[in-house]
């Protein structure tokens, strides 16, 4: 694949995606900025030549240079957890990161993720390249595992009914690392999904590359398939 194909697969969801590669054939329009090749009237054409040749040199090297930068900026995104943790369509986020009414004790108590509501046996995917630094089983997380990624990101996959991946093993992104469940602290089948940098929390969703029409969509039965963690 090209770099821009490669930037594509990360950034844009895969039905806005799948556009780019139609043929074009709708309105198209835009200003007109074409690269200008300085010719000299006075100049013999000899001259022009060279000049215009040494230009499109130039240019070529400002360009290689580019894709190199793009290449590193690719590879560096590519080890941050900024995809889509589960495997297929989700139905919404069921809840949100922050202050919420804890679906148990019914206060206000601080969620330290987001849920994915999806359907038990839903595959959970690895959202970002990295290593397996921790796969446990707790009263509140339940089956969950945990991912070392680069620039000190960690990902926590939570209430999973079942694992497929052991401590020290590498994943790639979007590998399969675990299945969707109701266990630990929960009320239903979703996914809990935490990130933290350097130990803190942070809003997984300032953190994910996704659709926009899904991003913190609020189930409308509110407490449904929800966790304190």
């Amino acid at each position: 694949k090209t770099l821009k194909d490669r930037f594509a697969d990360l950034a844009t969801p895969a039905p806005v995606k799948s556009k780019f590669n139609e043929p074009s054939s709708g309105a198209r329009g835009g200003p007109l900025k074409p690269f200008a090749f300085k010719v000299d009237a006075n100049k013999s054409i000899d001259k022009n030549f060279s000049e215009t040749v040494q230009s499109s040199k130039d240019l070529n090297q400002i360009l290689t240079k580019f894709k190199n930068d793009w290449s590193q900026q690719y590879d560096w995104l590519n080890q941050l957890p900024i995809g889509i943790p589960v495997a297929s369509q989700f139905g919404s986020m069921s809840s949100n990161y922050g202050m919420r009414v804890d679906p148990f004790t019914k206060n206000l108590a601080f969620h330290s993720g987001i849920d994915f509501q999806a359907s038990p046996g839903t595959g959970i995917v690895a959202s970002g390249y990295g290593t397996i630094s921790k796969v446990g089983t707790d009263a509140v997380y339940g089956r969950y595992v945990e991912i070392s990624h680069s620039d000190g990101f960690v990902s926590k996959y939570a209430h999973a009914q079942k694992v497929f991946v052991k401590q020290g093993e590498q994943v790639s992104k979007g590998q399969l690392i675990a299945e969707v469940g109701s266990t630990g602290r929960s009320t239903g089948p979703h996914l809990h999904y935490e990130i933290t940098r350097n130990g803190s929390n942070l809003n997984p969703a300032q953190v994910l590359l996704m659709p926009r029409q899904n991003s913190l969509a609020t189930s409308p039965k509110s407490g449904t398939a929800v966790a304190s963690q």
